[in-house]
């Protein structure tokens, strides 16, 4: 629900509720400053389903084993939570995390700042933190989604949904270096940007080694093959006759068959499948 309240349900094979459990913590988004957004970030780890991560306003929490939280609470629960304590933001809130699955336990964030951060070893207590934030993004920028390539945890996309910034960033070593990658996506060549708001971005790993990227945008889906790191890649409208130009708020790919899912503000939600991956 809104304001990051996450329940666990059990389903029997008619799909019928057996149990139920509320998993977030007690203390996330506790900071009136800094707290939980509206529509509140959390993923589970592709290699652990179990592993949560979640955004806790201004800082990152981890549960290793949901499993574990007792059945029949409507309240916040304390087991097995942990705040990591070292990914503390000095303001804004935690607007997007991502989970790497090769190799596996890199964890990235973004904040309503415009701030980035990867955590190493992130299911460790001897995990780090970096600021992988680009000198080129704007502090008045809102990280709206980061994607990782589930084949190579450096390979990512930064996307910002503001109008009047620039859109989407691609960095092939882990945030060290940044690739300006809105392209044609934005009607101005320069890092100011004045396309549509960008509200989450996709990675797709092809067999033939190259990607298909993809970006829910304020006027519809939109993909690339661009696989060039010093072009500007060239961004074609999907499925301009069903999606059409509604706002696609979030995208969802399975690796395990191609798979991909495109969901809707108003519009309902998409589905096609991807081949050769």
């Amino acid at each position: 629900f809104q304001n990051s309240k996450i329940y666990r349900l059990t389903l029997n094979s008619q799909a019928k509720l057996t149990s139920f459990a509320r998993v977030d913590p007690v203390g996330g988004g506790a900071d009136a400053a800094q707290p939980y957004l509206f529509v509140n970030p959390y993923v589970l780890d592709p290699n652990n389903a179990n592993r949560m991560y979640l955004a806790g306003g201004d800082h990152v929490w981890v549960n290793q084993n949901l499993s574990q939280i007792p059945a029949g609470s409507q309240n916040p629960t304390s087991v097995g939570w942990k705040k990591l304590l070292d990914t503390d933001i000095p303001k804004g809130s935690i607007s997007a995390i991502a989970v790497s699955t090769e190799p596996r336990n890199v964890v990235y964030y973004g904040t309503s700042n415009g701030k980035v951060y990867r955590i190493d070893n992130a299911n460790s207590d001897t995990y780090e933190v970096t600021d992988i934030t680009d000198p080129n993004f704007s502090i008045e920028g809102y990280v709206s989604s980061i994607a990782v390539d589930p084949t190579n945890a450096n390979h990512i996309l930064v996307a910002f949904s503001n109008y009047n910034i620039y859109s989407i960033w691609r960095s092939r070593d882990g945030g060290n270096n940044y690739q300006a990658f809105a392209g044609n996506l934005e009607t101005q060549t320069t890092n100011v940007g004045s396309g549509p708001s960008v509200r989450w971005v996709s990675i797709v790993p092809k067999t033939n080694s190259t990607f298909e990227y993809f970006a829910g945008t304020s006027i519809g889906l939109y993909s690339t093959t661009d696989n060039d790191p010093l072009s500007s890649p060239f961004w074609t409208q999907e499925s301009p006759f069903g999606i059409g130009h509604s706002i696609v708020n979030m995208v969802d790919y399975r690796q395990v068959d191609g798979k991909i899912v495109a969901a809707t503000h108003g519009n309902g939600l998409y589905t096609s499948q991807i081949s050769a991956v």
